[in-house]
């Protein structure tokens, strides 16, 4: 049971809200939601069925009814979330009529629903579950304004919403919960379906999935990845990507356990792919060693010139250990790309060799060009970034409760989640932010 319950009054949006005092204590969030677990041998009789069981007495009928609708909307039979906070804010007038300000009936329904729940013999756990902070925001800040945790562009309401980024890569494990949606698996076969949640085209060029903890997934997760275990509600998650209410257009050009890729001779088979998916940016962690302005960046030139709109954000090379000169791997050589380099993180993301956000990584290939232009264009966060991580063995794989203690950077991996170091890394997080400035000037 919860002795006491704090009632608060929002005077911006003029209901009442109330928290269990008891298990947030002084620190009370902004909301709150409940996390069921039914029991094992009775998971197939589901959370609606259930809850036609759970007694909350007639004064709370408009919550119980509030409750039961967000329970049949619950994909999983064995985890329900209930925002009764959420709920609250889209509808007052159903939670706080005939209310009083004291909140007096109000409490009453949370806690006779608390007590209900937790005493059930169908349920074999309940917790309210905090708000959870981005283990991706040291790149978010960094790159939206290099001053600590202050995110400009998400406070502006720029998220990526109604934008599409292509990525060329090793593959895309398409039920990572960071990508998954419920409504079924992706096409693997180049059309493209714009309802999507997050993955609107799959091209297979070379085939059609990621390894074990792939480069892919990694990448894609770290640009538009947005954490929703059942694959329609979406939440905070511990690696949610710089653009995360963006979409993908995915291009395979990975040979399962191998590094070499399988890339048609046209690169424009790659971009115009994307084209047809409405994306205007291309994201490509991916290069060879030779710091020659050759036909492949020539390919990325002649692309963006036909195609005004369009703009490629290619991996700079991984060479540049010892500070080594000329060492821009093509096709970031291209002049009419924006070729990004790796730059040291903040906080969680630091490994015991890394200083801060001013210092270049070591292995980022430095310019010039063969022909003397300065190169990389910019440099951004990837000497360990931590994204959404592959299991193409599982489905939904996602976030573990907490990130581990052996989970570090640049290597550590645990559950959907894994840290990868590179360009490659830190190309997807500036491809991010450019989703975000794309936003802006529509």
């Amino acid at each position: 049971t919860i002795n006491n319950v704090r009632d608060r009054v929002d005077r911006h949006r003029g209901y009442l809200k109330t928290y269990p005092e008891q298990i947030f204590g002084d620190e009370l969030p902004d909301g709150f939601v409940f996390h069921m677990s039914l029991c094992e041998e009775f998971k197939e009789e589901g959370a609606e069925n259930l809850f036609q069981s759970i007694q909350m007495g007639d004064e709370c009928s408009d919550m119980r009814e509030g409750i039961k609708a967000e329970l049949s909307k619950s994909k999983s039979n064995l985890f329900v979330t209930i925002p009764l906070t959420k709920m609250m804010s889209e509808t007052p007038e159903a939670f706080t009529n005939p209310f009083s300000l004291t909140g007096d009936i109000h409490s009453t329904c949370i806690e006779n629903f608390i007590v209900e729940v937790s005493s059930h013999p169908r349920i074999c756990s309940i917790e309210v579950v905090p708000e959870m902070e981005f283990l991706n925001l040291e790149a978010q800040w960094i790159l939206q304004s290099g001053s600590q945790d202050y995110r400009p562009f998400y406070d502006a309401g720029l998220s990526g919403t109604g934008q599409v980024v292509s990525v060329s890569d090793s593959g895309l494990d398409v039920d990572n919960c960071y990508f998954w949606d419920s409504s079924g698996d992706i096409e693997l076969n180049g059309e493209v379906d714009q309802s999507r949640r997050k993955i609107v085209q799959y091209t297979p060029y070379a085939n059609g999935g990621d390894w074990k903890y792939g480069h892919g997934t990694h990448v894609c997760g770290t640009i538009v990845g947005h954490k929703a275990v059942d694959g329609v509600a979406e939440s905070h998650g511990f690696a949610d990507g710089t653009a995360k209410n963006a979409k993908v257009a995915f291009f395979d050009i990975g040979r399962k356990f191998l590094k070499i890729l399988k890339l048609p001779n046209q690169i424009s088979t790659v971009l115009a792919a994307g084209t047809a998916a409405n994306a205007n940016l291309h994201s490509a962690s991916w290069g060879s060693s030779s710091s020659a302005y050759d036909s492949s960046a020539a390919q990325f030139d002649e692309y963006a010139f036909d195609n005004p709109d369009h703009l490629s954000l290619i991996a700079a090379g991984n060479s540049g250990s010892g500070n080594t000169a000329n060492s821009i791997g093509s096709p970031a050589t291209a002049k009419n790309v924006i070729s990004v380099g790796a730059s040291h993180s903040y906080g969680q993301d630091l490994t015991s060799s890394q200083l801060s956000t001013d210092y270049m990584a070591y292995f980022s290939s430095r310019g010039p060009t063969d022909d003397g232009r300065t190169k990389p264009d910019i440099v951004a966060p990837g000497f360990s970034i931590l994204s959404a991580g592959g299991l193409p063995r599982e489905v939904g794989e996602c976030d573990p409760e907490s990130i581990p203690n052996g989970m570090k950077p640049p290597s550590g991996k645990s559950a959907g989640l894994t840290f990868m170091a590179g360009t490659s890394m830190a190309t997807p997080a500036t491809s991010g932010i450019a989703a975000l400035v794309r936003q802006y000037m529509e």
